[in-house]
């Protein structure tokens, strides 16, 4: 039988990594709407998706966390990437003005929870939306 892990009893299996933050960075290709430099895509590492709180410098809502062994394969070109899976809606969208304010309005609900019609997720107004995140 496994034995279940007792952060006291097998606290000499525990591992620990030290990391270095940098950022924020881009979505690739979207430097010039954020004017952040682009997440370095050769890296790996941990990443935070966020949104700004409020209009407070260096404070905010942590939307996604995720690891990648490198950037440009977990962004762009795994098959479980998540630029596809944004474009075919498989992420949950959310109005970015009221995640600002750590509120949950959410736009488009993700084709897990979806209620609409799948044309809807093309429509150009929610590819807007999707850019704002």
């Amino acid at each position: 039988m496994d034995k279940c892990f007792n952060r006291e009893k097998d606290a000499h299996e525990i591992r620990e990594k030290e990391f270095i933050w940098e950022g924020p960075f881009s979505w690739p290709g979207y430097k010039d709407k954020t004017g952040l430099d682009e997440v370095p895509l050769n890296k790996s590492g941990i990443y935070l998706w966020t949104f700004e709180y409020k209009d407070k410098k260096n404070e905010y809502i942590i939307y996604l966390a995720g690891a990648a062994r490198t950037f440009k394969a977990r962004f762009l070109t795994d098959q479980f990437n998540h630029q596809t899976y944004f474009e075919n809606g498989w992420y949950t969208i959310l109005d970015v003005e009221f995640a600002k304010n750590g509120e949950r309005e959410e736009i488009w609900s993700g084709w897990p929870n979806a209620k609409k019609p799948p044309e809807w997720i093309h429509d150009s107004e929610i590819i807007k939306e999707i850019e704002k995140e």
